[in-house]
């Protein structure tokens, strides 16, 4: 999912004044970072102790490290998506 780009389309739809569409997108986010939550719950659980006796480089941590930069880049979109609701 492009965060950038939902990020774009809550900042337009404020411009337009269409809080029902900053809503939506709102809540597609929320939705999308709920999985990603579950997501990280899971793969902690089923790969803690390789987490914990591999090295950073190893292909368990990319995916990780991969996931988490998707989540950050989607708290960032939740926090527009947040900012706009409250200004509507």
């Amino acid at each position: 999912m492009n965060y950038k780009n939902l990020s774009s389309a809550v900042v337009y739809a404020h411009a337009m004044r269409d809080r029902q569409k900053i809503r939506d997108i709102y809540m597609d986010l929320i939705n999308e970072k709920s999985r990603l939550d579950r997501w990280f719950n899971k793969y902690l659980d089923m790969f803690d102790n390789k987490m914990n006796s591999s090295n950073r480089k190893d292909p368990v941590w990319k995916l990780y490290h991969a996931k988490a930069e998707e989540y950050s880049n989607l708290s960032s979109a939740v926090r527009t998506a947040e900012y706009y609701l409250k200004q509507s």
